[in-house]
């Protein structure tokens, strides 16, 4: 049986949100959907441990469009620079420059590198 947690929708919209109302397609593994209590979280895909993880996140990827299989999962990537980023204020900063890089409105919260 798995523990089942009661989350709080997040107070303001999330990059999850702006992708979904772009329409972009999205794929959640795990409990995202139970942490962000099921909005903007798209298909979810759940798996049994590590391993099982690992498997849907490999499925998950596979089942997206063409366009995005040459894209690798990552917090943060310099094409260009290789600047250290520095200490950020916070994962809001990771938010907004995933928005930028996907071209998403930017969040209310965050500084993109």
């Amino acid at each position: 049986m798995h523990r089942r947690d009661l989350s709080v929708p997040p107070l303001e919209q999330t990059i999850l949100d702006l992708a979904e109302a772009a329409g972009r397609d999205v794929v959640t593994i795990g409990k995202i959907d139970d942490i962000f209590a099921h909005r903007g979280t798209g298909r979810n895909m759940r798996g049994d441990g590590n391993a099982a993880l690992f498997d849907v996140t490999l499925e998950g990827l596979s089942s997206l469009a063409d366009h995005t299989r040459e894209q690798v999962p990552i917090l943060a990537l310099a094409a260009k620079s290789t600047t250290p980023i520095g200490r950020r204020a916070g994962f809001a900063d990771i938010g907004a420059t995933v928005a930028r890089h996907l071209d998403l409105p930017a969040p209310l919260h965050g500084a993109h590198f």
